[in-house]
């Protein structure tokens, strides 16, 4: 199927062939980590085995950053696709890239939530804690249940951002 894909692509320079030979590699990538996550969890005194499932899941997602940025190129008005790409970004660490892509991802509608807490993140990794802090306040005020998952690692995150910043106005002093 990737092949026959890839040809299309060649044969017709129609990107959505190549997206999706591309979606098909990161699908047995992710498989191929999930059995070796799987197996480092089987055996949880085997380092080696854990060293290793790190390892090959910052390769999937270092994988899945050239494979988004590729297709950002492609469809640049795409907020999703940025979105995802902030994602990825932000898993391994290029934090920078990571806010300037969840940036230009504020508009699209249905992740504003889940945007705003990828930037409060990434502010708060870089040290800018005023606006790590707005972040997750408008993140907060967008999301609109109280009580779930989301919620609650939103209001860890405002609450640490306001420790260090406590702790920093202390320690100015």
């Amino acid at each position: 199927a990737y092949a026959i894909l890839v040809q299309g692509y060649k044969e017709t320079e129609n990107y959505r062939f190549k997206a999706l030979a591309g979606d098909l590699n990161l699908r047995v990538a992710r498989r191929q980590v999930r059995e070796i996550r799987e197996a480092a969890n089987a055996d949880p005194t085997n380092a080696e085995k854990k060293m290793q499932a790190s390892k090959v899941e910052r390769q999937l997602c270092e994988m899945e950053v050239k494979e988004f940025e590729e297709r950002v190129v492609h469809n640049p008005t795409d907020l999703q696709l940025r979105f995802e790409l902030g994602q990825r970004l932000l898993q391994i660490g290029q934090d920078e890239k990571a806010i300037e892509q969840s940036q230009q991802a504020r508009g699209s509608p249905g992740i504003l939530t889940q945007v705003l807490m990828g930037l409060g993140v990434a502010f708060g990794r870089l040290g800018w804690l005023d606006e790590a802090e707005q972040s997750y306040r408008e993140a907060i005020a967008s999301h609109p249940v109280l009580t779930d998952d989301l919620a609650a690692e939103l209001r860890y995150g405002l609450m640490e951002v306001l420790q260090r910043k406590g702790t920093d106005g202390r320690d100015a002093a």
